[in-house]
C-alpha cells in the first residue's frame, strides 16, 4: 500500500501535476489520519472489553465474599443469642436473694467466656481498588459500592471502639481482684478480696457486673449491626446479579 502511493506522487510529480499531487498528498494525510484514529478507536474498545472481563470477575469474587460474611454473621448472631441467654441467666441469679454463694459462682463463670468479633472480609473490594479497573466501573455500581463499604467501615469502627472500652474495662475488674489467683497461678487468693465472686455487696463484685453489663449491651449493639448487613449484603448481591446480567 505504501508503495503504491509512492509511485502515485512520483508518477504526478514527473507529469507536473503539481496541484493534483498537493491534492493528493492532503487526501493521503487524511486516509492515515483516520487510519491511525480507527486503530486507536479499535484499541480502546480492545482494553475497555478487557477491563470490563476484569471488572466482572472481581464483581463475582465480591458477591462470593458478601456471601461468605453472610454466613458468619448469620453463626455470629446465633451465637450472641446464646451468650445473651447467659447473661440473663446471671443477673437473674444475682437478683435472686434465696440464690446460694455456689449458684453466683457458677452463673458467674458461665458468662466469663471472652466475646470475640470475626474479622469482616474485605480483601477483594481492596484489591479491586488497587487493580486500577474499580475507577472505570459504571459510576453508579461504583458508586453504590463504595457508600457500603463506607458503612461498613463504620460499623467495624464501632465495634472496635467497644471492644477498646470492653478492655478497659475488664483491666478495671481485673485490676481489684487476685487475678493470678483467678487464673489458676497462685494456691491461695488474697485475704483482701477473698470471697468476691459471691459477694453482692464487694466493690470487686460490682466492677464484675459493670463488665458483664457492658458487654451485654456491645453483643446487643454489635448482633444488631450484623443483622442490618445481612440485609444489606444481599441488597448488594441483588444489584450486582442484575448489572452483570445486562
Amino acid at each position: 500500500m505504501i508503495k503504491l502511493f509512492r509511485n502515485i506522487r512520483q508518477k504526478l510529480l514527473a507529469e507536473g501535476k503539481t496541484s493534483n499531487y498537493l491534492k493528493y498528498a492532503i487526501g493521503e494525510i487524511v486516509l492515515v489520519v483516520i487510519g491511525i484514529l480507527i486503530a486507536l478507536q479499535v484499541n480502546n474498545w480492545n482494553e475497555d472489553r478487557k477491563s470490563k472481563i476484569i471488572q466482572d470477575a472481581y464483581l463475582n469474587d465480591l458477591m462470593q465474599e458478601l456471601n461468605t460474611n453472610m454466613k458468619d454473621y448469620k453463626h455470629n448472631i446465633d451465637e450472641y443469642d446464646i451468650r445473651l441467654s447467659k447473661f440473663d441467666a446471671f443477673f437473674s441469679v444475682v437478683n435472686n436473694d434465696n440464690a446460694t454463694a455456689d449458684d453466683i459462682k457458677k452463673a458467674g463463670d458461665s458468662v466469663i467466656k471472652y466475646v470475640g468479633v470475626i474479622y469482616i472480609k474485605t480483601d477483594v473490594i481492596e484489591e479491586f481498588k488497587r487493580s486500577g479497573h474499580f475507577s472505570q466501573l459504571n459510576k453508579e455500581i461504583k458508586d453504590r459500592l463504595i457508600a457500603f463499604y463506607g458503612n461498613l467501615s463504620n460499623d467495624l469502627e464501632r465495634i472496635q471502639n467497644d471492644l477498646n472500652e470492653s478492655l478497659k474495662l475488664r483491666s478495671e475488674w481485673y485490676s481489684a481482684i487476685d487475678y493470678a489467683f483467678y487464673k489458676g497461678k497462685l494456691k491461695k487468693e488474697s485475704s483482701l478480696v477473698k470471697g468476691w465472686e459471691t459477694d453482692k455487696n464487694s466493690i470487686e463484685f460490682m466492677k464484675s457486673t459493670n463488665f458483664f453489663m457492658f458487654r451485654y449491651e456491645m453483643i446487643e449493639r454489635t448482633r444488631e449491626i450484623f443483622k442490618q448487613q445481612i440485609h444489606l449484603s444481599q441488597d448488594l448481591i441483588n444489584e450486582l446479579k442484575t448489572y452483570l446480567d445486562k
